[in-house]
């Protein structure tokens, strides 16, 4: 009987194979097939594991990265070969949060708020929640409250599972495509000062989702007011 292969080695023999990455669909396509091929014969050592391996190759190749070593993602992104739960959150360091102007009715139902990490405002925005890209764009003109228009730079992501998706605007860039899945936690962007505003900060909405459609954004505070508040533990947490 051959011997049971563990996803870290599956991993591993990846990484030698495709040192740079998958560079299209078909590698992608061919490395999943191999793995089939050893859980089909019973050499993986569990259904969860080589699930796990999949999804890792496969946001792997959405982020256009390279296979990354098991010691770097696997804790976060797999399911161990003991039976834990696959992960729902990728690792990020913790960041101050400052409120001053939290409560935004242009439009109604918007936050505010600034993230900074060794006194820099210049930080990558956490993803609220695991899910999809559902948008990018640039909404505006970049200037202060006299010369500036619009949200500027925004990212849409719907969150897995749920039936709401978060708008984040005025980011200095994107670091997310249309399409991407992304993990809790994942960098959207950078936070910035475009569009209509006087420094860099974050600017967030909590819109309905209807089935595939974006929806209306939510202007009842009570509802999103937890989600901003479980928002704001988490990134001062970090993960």
């Amino acid at each position: 009987m051959p011997r049971r292969i563990t996803s870290e080695e599956i991993i591993e023999q990846l990484r030698r194979d495709y040192p740079n990455g998958f560079p299209s669909e078909k590698t992608l396509e061919e490395a999943i097939s191999a793995i089939a091929r050893h859980h089909a014969q019973e050499e993986v050592g569990s259904l969860k594991g080589f699930i796990a391996v999949v999804l890792l190759i496969v946001l792997a190749f959405k982020l256009r990265l390279p296979v990354p070593a098991p010691p770097q993602l696997l804790p976060k992104l797999m399911t161990s070969e003991t039976g834990s739960s696959l992960a729902k959150t990728t690792s990020f360091e913790a960041l101050k949060v400052a409120t001053p102007f939290l409560i935004d009715n242009s439009p109604p139902g918007s936050w505010d708020f600034t993230l900074s990490r060794n006194g820099s405002t210049s930080v990558e925005i956490p993803s609220p929640c695991t899910g999809v890209v559902n948008r990018v764009w640039f909404q505006g003109v970049s200037g202060n409250l006299t010369t500036g228009r619009g949200a500027g730079q925004i990212v849409q992501v719907a969150c897995e599972g749920k039936d709401y998706g978060w708008l984040i605007a005025h980011m200095e860039k994107p670091l997310v495509r249309e399409g991407d899945q992304v993990l809790k936690g994942h960098a959207m962007g950078i936070q910035g000062s475009t569009g209509r505003s006087n420094g860099d900060h974050v600017h967030a909405q909590i819109h309905k989702i209807q089935g595939d459609n974006w929806g209306a954004r939510i202007t009842d505070r009570a509802h999103t007011a937890p989600l901003i508040e479980n928002y704001f533990a988490f990134v001062r947490k970090g993960q």
